[in-house]
């Protein structure tokens, strides 16, 4: 990858990041399945020097997923960002592309039917942290934005689209950069060499809200099946 753009601000309140790290594998094998037959990666020390300090306000928030087997890489990226790390922002936790939504609701389905199930490294994968680091004092303008997103997944890496919106709830409208981006989103500066590589589209957003939904153990059984429990 080329040098990272620089963005047209330096009062970004809000940073949001994805980085194109560059997968460590145990074997040759493994790099067939890793992102660099996908997209363009960095270094780790390349990452580490792009100068997020210069375009932020003094009080700022970043909000940067991380790979489970490179968290402490990630933990560097953020000191080297002149950030402190706090806690984990969102816990995506991933459906797979095709499943049914309205078995998965009522119990008719089990979990292991409906969720995506990664490679991992010793345990077969499914969620994906992004950790959550401030510089100053950012305020916190929402106390009823939820850590846990439930989201199909799409293309390789590309993150749900509701966490944008998460974020805003979160931080409220101020300037805002989403870097590594691969999409244009309203209100948001965007960073990259592949930002207009995907058209937003519908998610689980749009579908109705897991937290909004009976516990399936509540709905009354049918027939002789016993109604079973949701992501016990």
């Amino acid at each position: 990858m080329e040098l990272f753009p620089t963005p047209p601000r330096n009062d970004y309140q809000v940073i949001y990041a994805d980085p194109a790290w560059t997968h460590l594998t145990w074997s040759t094998k493994g790099k067939a399945r890793s992102p660099e037959q996908h997209y363009d990666c960095m270094t780790l020390d390349d990452i580490k020097a792009i100068p997020v300090a210069d375009w932020c306000a003094k009080d700022a928030a970043l909000f940067i997923w991380g790979l489970d087997h490179m968290l402490p890489h990630t933990l560097e990226v953020i000191e080297a960002w002149g950030f402190e790390f706090k806690t984990v922002a969102f816990n995506w936790v991933k459906l797979r592309k095709r499943f049914d939504w309205n078995a998965l609701i009522s119990g008719r389905a089990f979990v292991d039917k409906s969720f995506h199930v990664g490679m991992g490294y010793w345990t077969r994968a499914n969620p994906e942290l992004c950790l959550f680091a401030t510089r100053g004092k950012p305020k916190r303008v929402s106390k009823s934005v939820r850590r846990l997103v439930v989201d199909p997944v799409r293309e390789h890496s590309r993150k749900p689209d509701r966490i944008r919106d998460d974020i805003v709830s979160l931080c409220g409208d101020v300037p805002r950069l989403e870097m590594f981006a691969r999409s244009a989103a309203p209100g948001w500066d965007v960073v990259g060499n592949e930002t207009e590589k995907f058209s937003p589209t519908p998610s689980l957003q749009d579908l109705p809200d897991l937290r909004e939904l009976p516990h399936p153990a509540l709905l009354p059984a049918t027939g002789s099946q016993p109604g079973l429990g949701f992501l016990q």
